[in-house]
């Protein structure tokens, strides 16, 4: 019976160490959505500064803001944040991808192991009752090879 408790403990474990993991993968992950909204609003200011510093210098050089060199120097601005923003947000979809899947994997290395130790369990005897169930005719006293065998009664 001590046994039997024992693989109830190792399963509830297992179970409780699989939660664990899934339930810290989740505040990863909201601590990673929370940065990249907190790094795209800094890519943001970024860019509106940069913008910003070009309009006064062009003013302050007597080019007018009208002038086609000021839209393209505007234009590369806006591509350079772009792709800022793009690498941005693949850096944090990769990073929370890949806290799904150590999250997954101690999940299902909980569950093998849970799954493991009760095979073990049996297979050393605790899963045998070495009993005779007379009413069946199956006889469950294969000790701890785990076998069944039928018997005459």
């Amino acid at each position: 019976m001590a046994t039997v408790a024992l693989l109830a403990v190792g399963l509830a474990t297992a179970g409780y160490s699989a939660y664990s993991a899934h339930e810290t993968a989740q505040d990863q992950e909201a601590a990673l959505e929370e940065s990249k909204a907190i790094a795209r609003q800094d890519l943001a200011d970024k860019k509106k500064k940069i913008i910003a510093q070009q309009r006064a210098s062009f003013l302050a050089s007597g080019i007018s803001l009208t002038s086609e060199s000021v839209g393209v120097f505007k234009e590369d601005t806006e591509v350079a944040s772009q792709a800022d923003a793009n690498r941005l947000s693949n850096y944090y979809d990769t990073q929370m991808a890949n806290v799904s899947g150590q999250a997954r994997s101690s999940y299902i290395n909980a569950l093998s192991s849970a799954v493991g130790s009760a095979g073990s369990y049996y297979s050393a005897g605790v899963g045998t009752t070495n009993q005779t169930n007379t009413s069946s005719g199956v006889d469950f006293s294969g000790g701890n090879t785990g076998g069944l065998s039928w018997s005459d009664t």
